[in-house]
């Protein structure tokens, strides 16, 4: 009986002892701005790059983390053309926002933007943003169709890509449905580093490759265009927009 009463005795004093160990390593790990490394000693050699990649990473965790230094904004894309100050998060939910790669515009609003006159459609562009009073209907899908248009793709907001001619988009324009019909301009078609090089009278660079998407009905007149520009036409391919 009193060797079981000084083995519990034992025993509970090294129960105290391993939770007293257990909360001071505890508490040593949860410290902020501390970082335990375990030697790597024992640790094969195909596996230090990925410790290190994981070290790395925190470092990164924690300098995203840490206050930053508030730096004056930057207009990352000084060619974009817009009739609006609202910021791209209400624009995405206004029904009379069409969002292009460079033009955001409400429709609501003027129109009429300071294009350069190479980078303008003309009289007869054959090509316009069709934007419907809320969300796109077959109602306004057909009427599309029965003014003459042929519709390319969706754009948002509420509004299609379609190719038409001048008396069609009028007469779209008149419909109650209609919210807008506007000109797709060149402008709005270009890479934005193609688009700053066009604005700037910058020079493509000598043997430079280009990637053209023509739409279907136009091909033959695009290859012809082409070779009187002097530009060879390496490979063709289909996209869901054209050729």
């Amino acid at each position: 009986m009193k060797n079981w009463q000084t083995l519990s005795a034992v025993l509970l004093t090294m129960f105290i002892v391993g939770l007293a160990y257990l909360s001071f390593w505890v508490g040593l790990n949860d410290r902020p701005d501390t970082l335990v490394i375990k030697p790597l000693s024992n640790v094969p050699s195909n596996k230090v790059s990925s410790l290190v990649d994981l070290a790395n990473s925190a470092e990164l965790s924690a300098a995203v983390s840490a206050p930053a230094e508030v730096k004056p904004e930057t207009d990352s894309f000084p060619y974009r053309l817009t009739n609006t100050k609202s910021p791209i998060g209400k624009l995405v939910r206004n029904e009379k926002a069409v969002l292009l790669r460079n033009a955001f515009i409400d429709t609501s609003l003027d129109t009429m933007f300071e294009i350069p006159e190479s980078l303008l459609a003309g009289d007869n562009p054959k090509t316009y943003i069709a934007q419907a009073k809320g969300p796109v209907t077959a109602a306004f899908r057909r009427h599309i169709a029965a003014t003459g248009g042929r519709i390319i793709s969706y754009i948002p907001n509420n509004a299609y890509l379609v190719r038409m001619e001048v008396a069609g988009a009028n007469r779209l324009k008149e419909w109650s449905g209609t919210q807008s019909v506007l000109p797709f301009q060149p402008y709005y078609k270009l890479d934005m580093k193609l688009l700053e090089m066009a604005i700037t009278d910058q020079p493509l660079p000598v043997d430079a490759l280009l990637n053209v998407v023509l739409f279907p009905d136009c091909e033959m007149t695009a290859v012809k265009h082409f070779a009187d520009l002097g530009v060879d036409v390496l490979s063709q391919d289909r996209t869901p927009f054209g050729t």
